[in-house]
């Protein structure tokens, strides 16, 4: 593109996309080298572009975002502001990049099993009544999904045990794990470093913890196997919230609290929720259809006016989020 280097990395100022095809007026500023949540090396970076599609990275001094549409320079993108829209070197992508959240980062993180996922995981954090403080163990670490939530809930002055038997998920957990602290002290947040991880199974937590917990959240293929140890160091009222994707395990599971443990199942369910397309309509040339304003809409009632008179579709979308788990609500309780 002719005219100054900046644009040939910045979109011009027509707005930012939220989806295709669907944009927002908005301002785009290019100096942002004074605002506090700038960009740092070492800062994990979000990048999507057009279609929606999302890519997960690190900021390093001399790094560079490769795509098949195109280049994009670390450098450019710590010089800019987070949110900020780029293009590639081919100037053919526009790629809006800003920070990750929890969740993007739990869903596009290197991983090695597959994660307990966002809804699952808010759920079972709820049913826990996990608080800030609150002492909580985790069996079955996976690749760090559920840890770094819980590490978000206890907050400082709890303290999460994550027990894996297996070497490689383990390793998965750990670094995943850092690597998101990583990322919070490059931009100057104060995330707790309050999750302590073990390599053993739920066999021999008595040997590691010796305290009394307030919350239990298994993820491990026997449930059943293994609920009666964590039952021990789960203080009076306490939860376990046990996450089974096979209905067989969750009625072993409930049978054999049935005839043999102190916990109490209070409570079987399964999280689903649906995502909805709401857009302006597209003629088939490309243009959003619309009819004539009212010439004079009712006073107070512009906005109402404008709605009213512009075509939207709006409906579930066509991929919905396929079912994930069973959660299994237990309580400890002292007969």
């Amino acid at each position: 593109m002719p005219g100054s280097s900046k644009r040939n990395h910045y979109m011009k100022p027509r707005g930012l996309f939220l989806s295709p095809r669907r944009y927002i007026c908005a301002s785009i500023v290019h100096k942002c080298r004074n605002i506090s949540n700038s960009f740092t090396c070492g800062d994990l970076a979000l990048a999507t572009d057009q279609k929606g599609r999302k890519y997960l990275f690190e900021l390093k001094e001399n790094g560079q975002l490769q795509l098949s549409s195109g280049k994009l320079l670390h450098s450019t993108i710590i010089a800019g502001c987070p949110g900020q829209c780029f293009k590639t070197h081919l100037g053919t992508t526009d790629l809006v990049v800003r920070r990750p959240s929890l969740e993007e980062f739990t869903l596009l993180m290197t991983r090695g099993p597959t994660p307990t996922y966002p809804k699952d995981i808010l759920a079972m954090i709820g049913l826990m009544n996990v608080n800030p403080g609150s002492r909580v163990i985790e069996a079955g670490a996976g690749s760090g999904a559920m840890t770094l939530h819980l590490s978000k809930a206890v907050g400082h002055d709890g303290t999460v045990y994550s027990f894996e038997v297996k070497d490689t998920h383990l390793e998965h957990a750990t670094r995943n794990y850092r690597r998101w602290l990583k990322s919070q002290d490059a931009q100057g947040s104060s995330w707790p470093d309050n999750v302590q991880f073990f390599h053993d199974d739920l066999g021999n937590v008595t040997q590691h913890i010796s305290k009394e917990v307030d919350a239990v959240a298994l993820d491990v293929v026997d449930s059943a196997a293994v609920v009666s140890q964590v039952a021990q160091v789960l203080k009076p009222s306490g939860v376990v919230v046990a996450y089974l994707p096979n209905v067989t395990q969750v009625v072993a599971l409930v049978d054999h609290i049935d005839r043999t443990s102190c916990l109490e199942c209070e409570d079987v369910m399964e999280v689903i929720y649906r995502h909805w397309t709401v857009m302006p309509a597209w003629k088939k040339h490309g243009c959003r259809t619309s009819l004539p304003l009212q010439e004079h809409p009712e006073e107070g009632n512009e906005s109402t006016a404008s709605a009213q008179n512009r075509h939207f579709i709006s409906r579930p979308k066509h991929f919905q989020p396929p079912h994930t788990a069973f959660l299994v609500q237990l309580r400890k309780v002292m007969k």
